[in-house]
Parts: structure tokens; sequence; C-alpha cells
């Protein structure tokens, strides 16, 4: 069979099973997944991608799309898709996995950091307390200043009596 009729089959396929979403069995996310087995990540996307065309609000492709960039090292894509999932999708299955992979890259990406740009986290975090307490410091200095102000003179005329 031609590649070209093989698409077309998938396509009459995928249209059927557009009206029905996640209903039925897709030819798309199903030859995705394989794909992605066989670590064929751009491949793989390009399916998933097609299958989100019929049934754009399909969480189970949306996360496997994102699995698909994740897997190829696209972590600013991947966590945004994660992300997408999480937010539209609540309370699902795709999104607790999505949050449990938006996890894993965040661990990654911390334990990736050289020392330098920990030393810089620390000393901004450092510098963040120091405005606050900067800040606190300010307003307790208000506070005398309005005192000795306000409620000074008060109490001074009432001990003179």
């Amino acid at each position: 069979m031609s590649q070209l009729k093989r698409h077309l089959i998938l396509l009459a396929l995928g249209a059927c099973c557009a009206s029905q979403q996640a209903a039925v069995a897709d030819p798309y996310f199903d030859y995705g997944v394989q794909l992605l087995k066989k670590k064929d990540y751009v491949g793989a996307r390009k399916y998933f991608e097609t299958r989100l065309k019929f049934a754009p609000k399909d969480e189970k492709a949306l996360y496997y799309r994102a699995l698909t960039h994740h897997y190829a090292g696209e972590r600013p894509t991947a966590k945004d898709q994660y992300q997408f999932i999480i937010d539209n999708f609540p309370d699902t299955e795709m999104a607790t996995l999505a949050a449990q992979n938006l996890e894993k890259i965040k661990a990654a990406e911390d334990a990736t950091k050289t020392e330098e740009e920990k030393q810089a986290d620390k000393e901004r975090e450092a510098q963040k307390k120091e405005t606050e307490k900067s800040a606190e410091e300010k307003m307790i200095e208000q506070a005398k200043n309005e005192y000795q102000e306000r409620i000074a003179p008060l109490v001074k005329r009432k001990t003179k009596f």
C-alpha cells in the first residue's frame, strides 16, 4: 500500500473518530504511541498533532505530545504544555501525570545548576530578605516618629497636672 493511500485511510478514519473524540481508538494516536516507544519523538509528535486537529480537547493526545517534547530535551516547551494540561484538565489522570513530569523537569533543572547559579540564587534570596527587613525597619521608624510627634506631647501634658 502506498504511503499516500495509507495517509488517506488514516485521514478518513481520523475524520470518523473526530466526532467521537477519545471514545474510539484513533490510528493517529496509536501510531504516535508506537513511534514514541521507538524514540522517534519528532515523528510521534506529528501524529499526536494530527490527532489534536480532529480532537483539540483530547487531553491524552496533549499529554503525549508534551512527552515528545520532554523526551526530546525540549524542556521549556514540555513545561508549558504540561502546565496547559494541568490548568485546563484538572482532576484528570493526565493532569496528575503532567504535574509529576513537571516536577521531574524542575528537579532536573535544579540539579544541573552550577555552583555559581546556586550562589546567585542564595544572594538574591538574601537581598530579598534584607529588603523586607529594611522595609520593616522603616515602618518601625515611622511609627516611632509618629509617636514622638503626636502621642508623646499628649502624655507630657497629662503628667504636668
